[in-house]
């Protein structure tokens, strides 16, 4: 008599076990934000009037094209964005160190601080740098002149005292507030060296080492051009005005 055929009872224990989900850039990073440390585009054009103190339309226009440039990589980057027009401090060190500790209160844990002054910034540099910042107490990109376009900060590592005492817009920031880092023995990445935008002079050298012909520099030579201003060698009329002829919806505003 052949053998009855046994029903096998799947035993809870012999179950395989849950495979979690990675996480993914967005809920990995949730707890870094962006902060765009700018004063409102009208007292930029005054206090940084790049094409002189007279033509104050133009220097309005051109940092409103940085201002927009700038939002633009944010959003691209897919992280969170603070704003921070309405600073508060005597001094530029106790105004950005008061808008990161704002920020902190708001509940992140990481953030990487912009302005409006970097022309070549982009949504990857802006994910590479909160991936990086991840696994490290600091991440510093350096401006050409000596300043720093890119600070990303970890809560538990920030000194807002020796913070707010760091040397703000001067050549020695960058390897001062290196110095203070290491000095504490906390870890720090440097990204590549980029160009920021103080002067007209760096304006104009940032136009001419641009060969990609971006819409940004494309906007800003039409600025130029409208304006009667120097601008960079290389390109013809028609491609100025071609950028000015765009639709109202992409153009800078001029007034």
């Amino acid at each position: 008599m052949p053998n009855p055929v046994k029903k096998h009872v799947v035993d809870k224990r012999d179950k395989l076990p849950t495979i979690q989900p990675q996480k993914t850039y967005h809920s990995a990073l949730q707890d870094t934000a962006v902060l765009v440390f700018a004063q409102p585009v009208q007292q930029e054009a005054l206090k940084k009037p790049l094409t002189g103190v007279h033509n104050y339309d133009a220097n309005r226009g051109l940092w409103s094209v940085m201002h927009k440039h700038t939002l633009k990589c944010v959003k691209s980057s897919g992280l969170p964005v603070i704003h921070s027009s309405n600073q508060t401090g005597n001094s530029f060190g106790e105004r950005i160190t008061h808008a990161v500790e704002e920020a902190f209160k708001k509940g992140y844990q990481k953030l990487l601080v912009v302005g409006i002054d970097n022309p070549n910034l982009d949504a990857a540099t802006l994910k590479t740098a909160a991936q990086t910042l991840a696994h490290n107490d600091y991440l510093l990109e350096p401006a050409a002149d000596g300043g720093i376009n890119i600070i990303g900060l970890t809560k538990k590592c920030f000194e807002a005292t020796e913070f707010t005492s760091l040397p703000w817009k001067s050549q020695a920031l960058f390897t001062t507030f290196l110095e203070q880092i290491h000095g504490r023995g906390q870890k720090v990445h440097i990204l590549p060296v980029k160009q920021d935008i103080d002067t007209f002079k760096d304006l104009e050298n940032w136009l001419e080492s641009n060969t990609k012909n971006t819409t940004l520099c494309l906007l800003v030579q039409s600025l130029l051009y409208k304006y009667q201003l120097p601008k960079s060698p290389g390109n013809s009329f028609s491609e100025y005005e071609s950028v000015l002829h765009l639709d109202a919806g992409r153009a800078p505003p001029y007034s």
